[in-house]
């Protein structure tokens, strides 16, 4: 597999999450909650909106197209599907963007209402690690790659891209002795999700929102070594092997041209890592 290249131009893509149409968002809210629905249909809706939406990227012009994650519902809701090990614990965790809330509460407090957590098709709640982490979110993931396979029709995989959560955003540690423990265990068990991905020829986006945050959140911000470790940490996991291995991480996104721990992971030196 190569990365879509270019000498004449920029090559277009985007951020990964697409708008999804009303009646899937309908279809899914009943499905989550437990109601009775249409398991074929369900499937063959979502089959044909990936379709559709692979079909206006391409018509628009963007060179490396997604199925804009029309399967997930919600970031919660991924994570408690593709990992084993967590519990939802509504009214805990850690307050999110603390000194941007603390600086802007009106702002914050009308975009957690309405654009964040209000636009969700299911209830935003804290995952919390109870038990040893492991991956069994095979079946939910095969699903999505052939969907997208299929929508891209005769286009090379290369020049589409499948988003991925990092090991640093799936939730709170409440089993490992350690942070770095937990962050081990998880990066171990999403090792199965990426390698899938660019096994079947596809570009990876490992999706980490909150690797903007290590320099300025309070907990992380007390000295520079507290900042280093928490960084180090980080890279150890997502970025192993990143000039080796050909790929880049970047605040929310990271895109990789090559496979994504092929090796075992092994603790790394920041210096080494994304630049």
């Amino acid at each position: 597999m190569t990365l879509s290249s270019s000498k004449d131009r920029f090559l277009t893509t985007h951020v990964g999450s697409l708008p999804r149409p009303p009646d899937l968002l309908d279809m899914m809210k009943v499905r989550l909650s437990g109601g009775a629905y249409d398991k074929t249909a369900y499937e063959a809706r979502l089959r044909g909106v990936v379709a559709e939406i692979v079909r206006r990227q391409i018509e628009c012009g963007i060179d490396i197209v997604a199925d804009g994650e029309m399967s997930k519902p919600g970031f919660f809701t991924y994570v408690s599907e593709r990992l084993a090990g967590f519990e939802p614990r509504p009214g805990q965790g850690r307050k999110a963007f603390a000194r941007e809330r603390e600086a802007f509460p009106e702002y914050y407090d009308d975009y957690f209402k309405r654009a964040m957590t209000g636009g969700a098709v299911t209830p935003v709640v804290p995952m919390f690690c109870v038990a040893p982490v492991s991956y069994r979110g095979e079946a939910a993931l095969r699903k999505d790659l052939d969907n997208l396979k299929a929508a891209i029709g005769s286009r090379d995989p290369s020049s589409a891209f499948v988003p991925a959560v990092a090991p640093s955003g799936v939730g709170v540690n409440a089993y490992y002795r350690t942070e770095e423990e937990f962050l081990f265990a998880v990066g171990d068990a999403l090792r199965h999700e990426y390698l899938a991905i660019l096994d079947a020829g596809f570009l990876l986006q490992i999706d980490d929102p909150f690797l903007c945050d290590v320099f300025v959140d309070p907990d992380l911000d007390s000295t520079a070594a507290q900042r280093r470790a928490n960084l180090s940490r980080w890279s150890t996991i997502v970025c192993e092997g990143s000039h080796r291995n050909g790929f880049a991480i970047t605040p929310a996104t990271a895109s990789t041209r090559a496979r994504a721990f092929t090796k075992q992971l092994s603790p790394m030196s920041p210096a080494t890592c994304c630049g």
